[in-house]
């Protein structure tokens, strides 16, 4: 229980203080700022602009992607990969300069929906590189020479992932094992543990490893800071530190491919690190800035791709549901005529709606720099995961099953 508390307590040191504008903040507080849910508009090019690739997207779905033999297969065809590649999709929100789209929050929110309403397995792939992946802990955290080296990488030919999760420590990331040692000349940390549900781990090249480094704590330029203490010294503590971990170092072992009802397809490892070196050049941003960089990078997956991912779900389900409806006849009249298969459907078409509105609605306030959307992100997460489940579940229902 000790550890556990121990762990709560470094997640909160962990987390940043409201940095912005919050509708939801104001509303805990008593004093909520309506006004806040009215950012400014979209503007028109960069509208034109994501809808213009959306149209070459559908196209590639329709002409490339069997998505029914994704889901038999349990497996995306890496012609499907080469080609997303091929048109930007891994590159959505890598600045221009850096070899990606620049997209803003919303396009890149439009075009998970539109992919998650063709293959939902697809979508998550996609996904992952560019919420927890490489890409944005570098945009965020990362210095220039990282940005210039990975960013074009991801961007346009390699797979990342995130490892984080370990086998006894989920939300309890202040808890995870994994410890990467500075080793005796100062040039590379020796990485040991093991990492579960790395989504992409398969097929990454590259993964952003939360591990834990044994450091000293001192004052530098009037701040506490924290600096690794090397192998065999001793230590104040083992603090949370983001690397850059190429899959291909020796070391590195996937153990398993895991397998998720609902994602036929995606590649998910739990693998193992054994004296994986890594260089000290892979740091990315601070040592001891880990734990707070996961939290940070995370709240882009709650607020833009799982909400995009349970929209393109519904989506891809409702038209289907409704001409099943008015063709499932029962007791000479169709199903879609009964009172209680009228309300069931209304009650879908209003939580689809609620759906787009809510997630359209986040994406706009992350594309504002003044707003904090933690809350709101988190919302939006629970909302759409939960809607997205009752509205499958009710079209199940209605395909009799």
């Amino acid at each position: 229980m000790a550890e556990l508390f121990k762990g709560l307590e470094r997640i909160e040191e962990a987390r940043e203080r409201l940095t912005g504008s919050s509708f939801m903040a104001g509303v805990f507080v008593g004093r909520p700022d309506f006004a806040l849910l009215l950012p400014p508009p979209e503007p028109p090019e960069e509208k034109a602009a994501g809808e213009a690739f959306c149209r070459k997207i559908e196209a590639f779905l329709k002409s490339h992607v069997d998505p029914e033999e994704i889901e038999r297969s349990a497996k995306i065809p890496d012609s499907v990969l080469k080609g997303l590649f091929e048109l930007g999709a891994f590159g959505m929100k890598i600045p221009k300069e850096y070899g990606g789209l620049g997209f803003s929050y919303t396009n890149y929110g439009r075009v998970l929906t539109l992919i998650a309403s063709w293959s939902n397995i697809l979508s998550l792939t996609v996904a992952v590189p560019q919420s927890i992946g490489i890409a944005m802990p570098i945009l965020l955290f990362g210095n220039e020479a990282q940005k210039r080296t990975y960013l074009p990488r991801v961007a346009r030919e390699a797979i990342s992932a995130f490892a984080l999760t370990e086998s006894i420590t989920g939300s309890d990331a202040a808890n995870i094992q994994t410890e990467a040692v500075l080793d005796r000349a100062g040039s590379h940390f020796l990485a040991n543990g093991e990492k579960l549900w790395c989504t992409n781990g398969p097929i990454a090249r590259y993964v952003t490893l939360i591990a834990r480094v044994p450091a000293k704590k001192v004052v530098r330029d009037g701040k506490p800071a924290w600096v690794p203490v090397r192998e065999g010294e001793s230590c104040d503590d083992k603090v949370h530190t983001a690397f850059i971990l190429p899959m291909e170092t020796p070391g590195v072992t996937v153990l398993q491919r895991c397998q998720f009802e609902g994602c036929r397809g995606i590649e998910n490892a739990y693998m193992r690190l054994k004296d994986v070196r890594i260089s000290a050049e892979n740091v990315i941003g601070e040592i001891g800035k880990g734990l707070k960089y996961a939290l940070t990078i995370l709240n882009v997956g709650r607020a833009i791709s799982i909400p995009a991912i349970c929209l393109g779900m519904a989506k891809q389900a409702w038209q289907p549901t409704l001409d099943r409806a008015n063709s499932r006849i029962t007791f000479g009249k169709p199903l879609g005529e009964r009172q209680t298969q009228m309300m069931r459907i209304g009650r879908m078409a209003t939580d689809l709606f609620a759906m787009e509105a809510l997630a359209s609605l986040v994406w706009r306030m992350a594309d504002q720099k003044h707003y904090d959307i933690r809350i709101e992100a988190a919302i939006a997460k629970i909302f759409c995961s939960e809607k997205a489940i009752r509205f499958l579940k009710d079209a199940q229902i209605i395909f009799g099953g």
